[in-house]
């Protein structure tokens, strides 16, 4: 099957439960165009026991985000998935068929004239998906797991490294080490003879790009300078009680600080509103120890969190989580992409 795969693409097996379950990882590039570049995308899918893969527990996470559908096609073993899908990770359909059926199938858009890259082998072990997720090494970048080691080991655990431990930080096209960095002792990293570590002791969140999520942060109706807009609020006698397009020159926006009576505690007590997270109606100030939820069109299931906060801990940067439903005290029952552990709440914000 002639598709374009120009990603390393690792595929990691966890075996969750019968409830939920084969989840199957698979990270490629994918095409909005095949005149402008790829999308790295992760594929987490949910595969049942007669092959067909779970819409609701399946998850999609692309570096780009927005409402642009495309359709891939995931090969796993006899099957092959046609997942149709928004570059925010929105789902529309996931049909499967019997690969050796599929040989006719076609991604949109089909950009196989300009590729014939085959898959890379891949490497396959049982070991839950956290570990390549929140198992930082001391260089300060993730570790890959699992790994090949130069002998030809699958490597699932940090291998003995002297009187230490190491990890693949950099593998290359076959999943094969080209870059080692030491494992921290502290429990936060699978250790090669040591037991898995406990649920709860792994602390913390990563986004999609490999940032430390920022817990607690604040989420509120802010201005593009990171002030908090103030609620109900006069301007020429008429109250308001969300952002206005009155007298703007530069978009909606509010006032930061009022007097008594509403009014506006001086000529630059305002600012323009972040409309995403200051669309009617506004919520309220909420602070988060978790991954809040996505909001925007085409972000539905994604989780996002502040990675840095500015005055009274409000969100200043942020983006998507790795895991949407991270908290600061780890993730769901167990360490796993597969969990269904409810998101931190609706947070009114449009992202």
């Amino acid at each position: 099957m002639d598709v374009p795969f120009l990603a390393v693409i690792f595929i990691g097996l966890s075996i969750i439960g019968s409830s939920q379950g084969l989840i199957k990882n698979v990270k490629r590039d994918t095409y909005m165009s095949c005149g402008s570049d790829p999308a790295e995308c992760t594929y987490k899918l949910s595969i049942g026991s007669k092959q067909t893969a779970n819409i609701k527990k399946s998850k999609i996470f692309c570096s780009v985000g927005g409402s642009a559908t495309v359709a891939v096609l995931i090969e796993v073993g006899k099957y092959t998935f046609l997942i149709r899908h928004t570059m925010g990770g929105r789902i529309r359909s996931i049909k499967s068929y019997k690969t050796s059926k599929a040989k006719d199938l076609k991604e949109e858009p089909d950009c196989s004239d300009m590729t014939t890259t085959t898959a890379a082998p891949s490497n396959v072990t049982t070991v839950p998906a956290w570990t390549s997720r929140y198992c930082i090494s001391e260089s300060g970048k993730p570790c890959i797991l699992p790994y090949t080691d130069a002998a030809g080991t699958n490597r699932t655990t940090c291998e003995p490294n002297g009187y230490y431990y190491k990890c693949a930080t950099k593998v290359d096209d076959s999943g094969v080490v080209a870059e080692y960095a030491n494992c921290p002792i502290d429990g936060t990293c699978p250790l090669d003879g040591y037991a898995t570590t406990t649920v709860g002791e792994i602390k913390g969140c990563l986004t999609v790009d490999s940032e430390q999520c920022v817990f607690p942060f604040k989420t509120a109706c802010v201005t593009t300078k990171g002030q908090k807009c103030v609620f109900p609020f006069k301007w020429k006698g008429v109250s308001y009680d969300e952002c206005t397009l009155v007298s703007a020159s530069n978009g909606p926006w509010c006032a930061t600080e009022t007097k008594e009576g509403d009014e506006l505690a001086s000529n630059g007590a305002w600012g323009n509103c972040v409309m995403s997270v200051c669309a009617p109606p506004i919520a309220a100030e909420k602070e988060h120890t978790g991954c809040a939820e996505a909001t925007a069109e085409g972000s539905e299931g994604m989780g996002w969190c502040a990675t840095s906060v500015g005055e009274e801990n409000l969100f200043s940067s942020w983006d998507y989580c790795m895991i949407p439903d991270c908290t600061d005290a780890g993730v769901g029952e167990v360490f796993t992409t597969g969990t269904t552990r409810s998101l931190d709440g609706d947070c009114g914000c449009d992202i």
